[in-house]
């Protein structure tokens, strides 16, 4: 709303997906998630050089690679990272940089040109939202640049999301 002389006007909602911390996005949609984890599982081969972005549909992707005997997989996500762990026969890269507090991912050059080093067969991008326009977007720049660092260095990239991110927009552009 905006004040006016004598009142208020309410103005039209801009659609425009509003950035949540992890914590909070796991409580949301989790079943579709954690679906959606099981599937993009089935898109990996053995011995794969895979991306896993932050966020929680990602997260259940690496809750789903107990069939896995040999992967390679770099992720900018803390938590992730931490999941990956507990496999104890993988390969993981975890990206330095700035930690951003909301997602418990790290952004920023230090990130980005790590990332460039490695030729990677598949991504698994978690998105804020998606429109069919405007293609797939997030609320944070930085988050953003990363992601477009992440694309450029695979094969194959996977964009993973639940249908509450259909329809949706956000501040930072990431591919079409």
């Amino acid at each position: 709303m905006i004040r006016v002389r004598g009142g208020a006007i309410r103005l039209p909602k801009l659609n425009i997906a509003e950035e949540q911390a992890t914590t909070e996005k796991k409580r949301f949609h989790y079943r579709e998630k954690r679906s959606i984890g099981r599937m993009a599982a089935t898109l990996i081969q053995e011995n794969e050089t895979i991306i896993l972005d932050s966020g929680s549909t990602t997260m259940e992707i690496a809750k789903n690679l107990h069939s896995f005997k040999q992967l390679t997989i770099i992720t900018n996500a803390i938590d992730i990272a931490i999941e990956l762990s507990k496999y104890k026969r993988f390969n993981v890269i975890l990206l330095g940089g700035h930690l951003r507090d909301s997602s418990l991912s790290t952004v920023g050059p230090i990130a980005e040109n790590t990332l460039k080093i490695f030729y990677c067969d598949k991504l698994f991008l978690g998105v804020d939202s998606f429109n069919l326009e405007r293609g797939v977007s997030t609320p944070n720049i930085e988050e953003a640049n990363i992601n477009q660092t992440m694309i450029t260095m695979v094969k194959e990239t996977i964009a993973v999301f639940d249908s509450s991110k259909v329809n949706k927009k956000s501040f930072a552009f990431i591919a079409p």
